[in-house]
């Protein structure tokens, strides 16, 4: 019986997180992983991100929602991490944008939980984005 891949869901849709959509629709392609929808706190912007990429976008996080996924990709906000991870994390692995949490001792506890329960708890940390990368590039 072959493995099914993750569902994956994104959680934010502003310019970062348009660029993990990017990603993950490749490593979609690739049939690594199913991309379950997006997240978007704004429904004007899922309404366009379904017209533009055909990703089925979401107004709210549910629990419905979240019994319907694998992981989840966070890149939000960084004031939103702490909850939002924790939020999560019954339901899925999580990989959050940096940081973590604002707090360290929340961000310990987040670590704690994600152990108890058995989930990954990862945090991206890649500059490849970041607008200073993309200057030494051109400069370079």
């Amino acid at each position: 019986m072959p493995i099914q891949p993750p569902r994956i869901l994104l959680i934010g849709a502003g310019r970062f997180g348009r660029e993990h959509l990017a990603e993950w629709r490749r490593i979609e392609a690739m049939g690594e992983a199913l991309l379950a929808g997006v997240v978007a706190r704004r429904a004007e912007v899922g309404a366009s991100l379904e017209r533009e990429t055909g990703v089925r976008a979401y107004a709210e996080l549910t629990d419905a929602l979240l019994s319907s996924v694998d992981a989840v990709d966070i890149v939000t906000p960084p004031r939103t991490h702490a909850a939002l991870v924790r939020r999560c994390l019954p339901w899925a692995h999580v990989l959050v944008e940096k940081p973590l949490a604002i707090d360290p001792q929340e961000a310990a506890d987040l670590v704690t939980e994600a152990r108890a329960g058995g989930r990954v708890l990862a945090v991206g940390h890649l500059f490849r984005f970041h607008p200073v990368v993309g200057e030494l590039a051109r400069v370079v």
